[in-house]
């Protein structure tokens, strides 16, 4: 779940593209919302701390105090490796997932009525977090600032087999 609705917007973080041809994908970090009133798109201005990384399948919530909360989500990145066919070698790259499992916090600006200015926080997890994890949900808890996380992946690629987390159906408080 990488959309949530905040006030009257529905606002929307990464995502990605894969192009079979080239056999490369192409993940996204930026955030768009769609005017629910005036149906109509805008891309947010970001300010703050280093944005999270380009991601899919990452689950945002918002908070009881107005913040939107971004946690975990998938990405391909490419890695050299060394090739040795024939006489030559060289390097090439490989794409290979990686799940993730950081936090950050997207903040409206105070002084924007048009909601289209924010910042981006750094959350320091403390406690017993989930194990990184993808298409993960979850449910704000009512008058509190917790939520509720269940499900979701963690993507192994080992060869041609891609794992499922064991802990995939294991619901935690964050």
């Amino acid at each position: 779940q990488f959309l949530v609705q905040f006030k009257r917007h529905l606002i929307v973080f990464g995502g990605f593209h894969d192009n079979p041809l080239r056999g490369e994908s192409k993940y996204f970090n930026d955030v768009h919302a769609f005017d629910l009133q005036e149906m109509v798109w805008k891309k947010l201005e970001i300010g703050g701390v280093k944005p999270p990384s380009p991601r899919s399948g990452c689950n945002l919530f918002v908070t009881l105090d107005g913040r939107i909360v971004l946690y975990g989500g998938y990405c391909k990145e490419k890695v050299k490796t060394k090739v040795t066919t024939g006489k030559k070698g060289g390097d090439s790259a490989k794409e290979v997932g990686k799940t993730l499992d950081d936090m950050f916090l997207l903040v409206p600006d105070k002084h924007d009525e048009t909601l289209t200015k924010w910042r981006w926080h750094n959350v320091k997890q403390t406690g017993n977090k989930p194990n990184p994890r993808s298409g993960i949900s979850s449910v704000a808890v009512p008058n509190s600032n917790k939520a509720l996380f269940s499900g979701g992946v963690n993507d192994e690629e080992n060869g041609n087999h891609i794992s499922d987390d064991e802990e995939a159906n294991e619901m935690r408080q964050g």
